[in-house]
């Protein structure tokens, strides 16, 4: 063996076999219940937002963070100006790192909630770049083929822990689908029956005060 084959680092990140496995073991989904068509393509918008965000954290189930968005940046740029931070609008003051879209937490089904109605029903600026994300999503998944080959799957070149929210997100969402009996479900077929249940409960308008958290994410989902 070579003095270049001793010095290479087979494992750049850091993380060894067993690190890996525990954090997945922490961020497997538990918990998982039936879901319709609208709540899932919630969930699955709401998470996936998240997820797209820069994040320089490992995610804890039930801790608050904050998702903020940078309007300045392209809407298909680098995490198109997202930041998930768990510093609030207050603590942030005038440096905060963009618009905050509000409040969100994981849950143990390893979705996301995100509780964006006040935000979206302050600020136009944030409602527009949220609508066109929205219309993106729907657009993506009006195709023909299962749901389940639309969902996150572990994607290598993500962020180590974000490549593991997607698996664990893509794991719980093909579960809610079984429990439902729709395992089968067609993507096309299921924005047929969701999409307006999304555009309706999830970011596209703001909404009268509780529905979004009635609807789509219940109380107990919120974190203390």
């Amino acid at each position: 063996m070579t003095s270049g084959q001793h010095s290479r680092n087979p494992n750049p990140q850091g993380k060894g076999l067993v690190p890996v496995l525990a954090h997945w073991h922490a961020l497997r989904p538990r918990a998982v219940a039936a879901k319709g068509p609208a709540e899932l393509l919630l969930d699955l918008f709401a998470s996936t937002l998240v997820l797209s965000a820069r994040c320089d954290l490992r995610p804890v189930v039930g801790q608050r963070y904050y998702l903020y968005c940078d309007l300045t940046c392209a809407l298909d740029g680098d995490e198109g100006g997202w930041r998930l931070s768990l510093v609030s609008p207050a603590e942030w003051g005038d440096r905060a790192p963009g618009r905050c879209l509000g409040p969100c937490w994981l849950r143990d089904d390893m979705t996301w909630a995100l509780d964006a109605e006040a935000a979206l029903a302050a600020d136009a600026g944030l409602r527009e770049r949220v609508a066109a994300l929205v219309q993106d999503f729907l657009e993506r998944l009006d195709v023909d083929g299962p749901l389940e080959e639309q969902l996150p799957a572990y994607h290598r070149e993500l962020p180590y822990y974000r490549r593991l929210l997607a698996a664990g997100l893509g794991a719980s969402l093909r579960q809610s689908l079984a429990a439902s009996g729709a395992s089968a479900a067609q993507a096309r077929e299921t924005l047929r029956l969701g999409a307006a249940g999304l555009r309706r409960a999830a970011l596209t308008a703001p909404q009268p005060p509780g529905e979004h958290a009635t609807a789509s994410h219940p109380t107990e989902d919120t974190p203390p």
